[in-house]
Formats: structure tokens, C-alpha cells, sequence
């Protein structure tokens, strides 16, 4: 499993921006849907991504 919160550490080879989750969230905006971020007990996040279904389904008649 990867290291967690804390554990993580950066080299100035992949220093981030902090642009990752400002970009999921745009992007699932743009396509009417939600983003949900969970702490984890241990450090870290959950991150999940609701998108609507692209063919909504009619009830049957």
C-alpha cells in the first residue's frame, strides 16, 4: 500500500503544484457530477468521482 499523509515524502523532481484536484474538480463540474474527498484515518485521501450516466435509461411504460 502506498505511504500515507505523513510518510509521503517529495523530491524537487516530482514537487506537484496542488493543481490535480482543482483540475478533477473542474472537469467533473463541466460534466454535472460530484467530487467527494474523505480523509483517511491514516493520512491521505478517498477520493471518488460521481458522474451521470451519459444514456440516461427511460422507465419502462
Amino acid at each position: 500500500m502506498p505511504p500515507g499523509g505523513a510518510e509521503r515524502t517529495r523530491s524537487d523532481d516530482h514537487a506537484g503544484a496542488g493543481l490535480g484536484l482543482a483540475i478533477v474538480d473542474r472537469i467533473t463540474q463541466a460534466h454535472g457530477g460530484t467530487l467527494v474527498l474523505t480523509p483517511r484515518t491514516d493520512g491521505g485521501l478517498i477520493v471518488t468521482v460521481w458522474l451521470p450516466h451519459p444514456y440516461p435509461v427511460e422507465p419502462p411504460a
